[in-house]
């Protein structure tokens, strides 16, 4: 992640995303599960669906507990 602000991250988009992929979310204590059901462009707010690599953008999205700046999100396949 880039920033975090409670529970509101934002992360450089590395990999497609989509609405409803399944993520993780890498902790040195342990791997936090999330479904993205909603995010949107970190610029312009913007709600969107799907996120390419080639767009180079930051997302926003909320995620189900705190986290800290550095943390990695694996998407599953």
């Amino acid at each position: 992640f880039r920033e975090v602000d409670g529970q509101v991250v934002k992360m450089e988009v590395k990999n497609t995303l989509k609405k409803g992929d399944r993520l993780d979310i890498i902790t040195p204590s342990k791997n936090i599960p999330l479904i993205l059901d909603e995010f949107r462009n970190a610029a312009t707010g913007e709600l969107i669906d799907v996120a390419h690599p080639g767009q180079k953008f930051t997302i926003s999205l909320t995620i189900p507990e705190k986290v800290e700046a550095g943390y990695v999100v694996r998407k599953h396949l």
